[in-house]
């Protein structure tokens, strides 16, 4: 596969991503906000990685790193393929212009049909705003973690995996 030889996965095994100390930045605007080249995310996609499609080393439930990935986002791996993405810093967005630090408001302006509200299992005033895409792309997921006012984390990728709430490691 021509996309495998390109891009070369790294896998760590063990390795469970540190989240960021300070509390997100308030939310600029979308057009604002530079998007990594090439790197866009959608539910179905990081950039050149399709979930569930491109290979990955190793078994097990790990993250990996795809060569010339953006640090801002980690890319979790199951069976042999990667089948998420995962960020929580301003500056992983996604194809919509969607990030860490915007208001569930803001989300909603950006995703007006499709998305669902759901609470959060730690944060007690928090939720998950449960984006799906509609016809052949329905079994792919964005899923926004907030504090019950601002996006704390995000992640995009297939079903299951993208509605895991504890990450793998």
């Amino acid at each position: 596969m021509a996309m495998a030889a390109l891009f070369t996965l790294a896998a760590c095994a063990g390795e469970k991503p540190a989240r960021d100390a300070a509390p997100p930045a308030a939310a600029a605007p979308a057009d604002s906000i530079p998007r990594p080249t090439g790197w866009e995310v959608t539910p179905r996609s990081a950039g050149p990685v399709r979930f569930g499609v491109t290979p990955a080393a190793g078994d097990g439930c790990h993250y990996t790193v795809p060569a010339g990935a953006p640090a801002t986002l980690r890319f979790m791996a199951e069976s042999g393929r990667v089948v998420r993405v995962d960020a929580d810093s301003t500056g992983a967005v996604t194809d919509r212009g969607a990030r860490v630090g915007m208001t569930e408001a803001e989300i909603a302006r950006l995703y007006p049909g499709g998305l669902r509200t759901m609470p959060h299992k730690y944060a007690p005033a928090g939720h998950y705003l449960v984006f799906t895409p509609p016809g052949p792309d329905s079994g792919y997921r964005i899923v926004f973690e907030t504090d019950g006012r601002r996006v704390t984390t995000w992640r995009a990728g297939v079903e299951p995996a993208v509605e895991y709430v504890e990450r793998c490691g």
